[in-house]
Parts: C-alpha cells; sequence; structure tokens
C-alpha cells in the first residue's frame, strides 16, 4: 500500500516542466525498481499511467518498458493481464506513437511477436491489426 501512494505522488511530479522535479522523481522510480521486486511496481505503474496526463503517461510507459523483463520473467500471466490493456490504449493513439512502440518492442523481447499476438488476442481486431503494423516497424 506504502508503494501505491509513493507511486501516486511521483507519477504527476513527472509531467513538471521544472526538469529538476522530474528527474528527481524519476531517480526515485529507478530506485524503487532495484530495490524492490518488479512485480509489486507493476500494477501501481500501469494504473498511474493509465490515469494520469499524456506527459505523466509518456514517462511511465518508457519506464514500464525498461522493467518488463523481470517481471515477465517471474509472473507471465500477470503481466501480461497488466501490461495488455495499456497496449490496447496506447495502439492508434498519434500522441504516444514512440511509446507505443518501445513497448511493443520490450514485449517482444519477452514474448516473441508470436506470442505478443497471442497474448493480445482479446483487443479488438481494429487493435491486432495496429498491433502487426508496430510490431513490424520494430
Amino acid at each position: 500500500p506504502i508503494l501505491v501512494q509513493l507511486i501516486d505522488k511521483l507519477a504527476p511530479n513527472l509531467a513538471s516542466k521544472n526538469p529538476l522535479i522530474r528527474d528527481l522523481s524519476l531517480g526515485a522510480l529507478d530506485v524503487m525498481a532495484q530495490s524492490f521486486d518488479n512485480i509489486i511496481l507493476l500494477q501501481p505503474l500501469v494504473n498511474a499511467a493509465n490515469f494520469g496526463s499524456a506527459k505523466v503517461m509518456e514517462s511511465l510507459v518508457l519506464f514500464i518498458a525498461g522493467i518488463l523483463e523481470p517481471v515477465f520473467d517471474t509472473n507471465e500471466k500477470f503481466a501480461k493481464r497488466q501490461i495488455m490493456p495499456l497496449l490496447g490504449r496506447l495502439l492508434g493513439d498519434a500522441k504516444h506513437k514512440m511509446e507505443c512502440a518501445a513497448l511493443c518492442s520490450a514485449l517482444v523481447d519477452c514474448l516473441g511477436e508470436d506470442g505478443l499476438r497471442d497474448a493480445a488476442g482479446a483487443l479488438p481486431a481494429a487493435k491486432q491489426k495496429l498491433l502487426s503494423a508496430t510490431i513490424l516497424s520494430c
């Protein structure tokens, strides 16, 4: 519960115009990723990305992409359940094209192209088509 509250307080700082505040918040997230099992950080980070501003989402999606591999190594089913809705939200969003590509690339590294397509099976057909295009561009 404390990590959830801490991430909820740090996430809005990622949209700060003050580079010092933004960098300190990213630094705090880095320390948390090094200190705690990333599997307990994944859900609060995904929630903060989903409900944060576009700038917060940008920073958090890139951060999440960086910690995915150990999470998938530990609990692939949980990781898929958390990440796939976020990926579905990013697919087709022109503002977050770079973040979507980074997340897709990290997911391909963890699951492979076919594994990612299988995991995205619950997404609507239009999103699956966008996913295939994104995978090809990675």
